[in-house]
């Protein structure tokens, strides 16, 4: 068995302030299709894999090639566009078709150090939660746009959050300093 990328869905510069730390699925079946990503430089991306990706174009290009036809996909980013390439190579034609794949459905850049740690809130698939360096915890409720909605001060940087499988309006942190605290988001 072999396992092979299927879309590459980040878009913006390749270097390390851009680093993704974490990633989760929303866990409520009815938005399935997206994706938060934690970055190095605070930002939580929130990705919408059902949009679909753009047509850019079609260009070919004639050539041999000793099999019937391959094909493979080229990354390429360019203007803050993730750009996908779908190459097929047929006995004596190359065909390429441009694709822009997926499209962010929001940022949120409220924290201004590493978020490690991102969680959506398993009964509500509008909320979520982000923990970060910079010692902030923040809500997030995504039908209000990409500010948040609760900030908690944890005094500490913030290593891990989990929210509770069984209380809603509970959640855990995990602190640099070693503290485990349990938070309600109603006070």
């Amino acid at each position: 068995t072999t396992l092979a990328e299927l879309l590459n869905i980040r878009i913006g510069r390749v270097n390390m302030q851009y680093s993704s730390v974490d990633v989760r699925w929303n866990p409520n079946v009815s938005y399935a299709n997206q994706i938060a990503t934690a970055a190095t430089n605070g930002q939580v991306i929130i990705w919408d894999l059902q949009l679909k990706g753009k047509k850019l174009g079609t260009f070919a290009h004639c050539h041999l090639h000793d099999s019937l036809f391959h094909y493979y996909f080229i990354v390429f980013i360019h203007s803050m566009v993730l750009l996908l390439f779908l190459v097929i190579e047929y006995h004596i034609a190359t065909i390429l078709t441009v694709f822009c794949p997926a499209n962010c459905r929001a940022v949120l850049a409220e924290h201004t150090r590493i978020v490690n740690r991102i969680c959506w809130q398993p009964r509500e698939a509008h909320s979520l939660l982000s923990g970060s360096q910079d010692g902030l915890i923040k809500m997030w409720d995504l039908r209000s746009g990409s500010q948040s909605v609760l900030t908690v001060d944890a005094q500490s940087e913030v290593r891990d959050i989990q929210f509770s499988p069984f209380f809603p309006m509970f959640f855990a942190s995990g602190l640099e300093n070693g503290n485990i605290l349990i938070w309600d988001v109603r006070k």
